[in-house]
């Protein structure tokens, strides 16, 4: 679940010593992120895209807190995922 992480020291608390919890989203994006670099030609990259399934205005307001720059709404695609 991409929600664990705010209760990681909880868990721990409750699991022990013993279990070692595996952050699924740091796992994701480590992956993600070795398979871009042998991958993607960066030459060709023409910027960021953002595809989203809820309203762009709002992901970019809550971008703030994530980015050091501000997100332009039209860099931000809604999707859906639905079919």
């Amino acid at each position: 679940c991409t929600h664990f992480p705010v209760f990681n020291a909880l868990l721990k608390d409750i699991l022990g010593p013993d279990v070692t919890l595996i952050n699924s989203g740091e796992a994701a994006s480590l992956t993600l992120y070795d398979y871009l670099e042998k991958n993607t030609n960066r030459e060709k990259l023409e910027g960021t895209r953002f595809l989203v399934t809820d309203d762009p205005t709002r992901f970019a307001e809550n971008a703030l807190k994530f980015y050091d720059t501000t997100l332009k709404v039209e860099d931000i695609t809604l999707i859906d995922i639905k079919g």
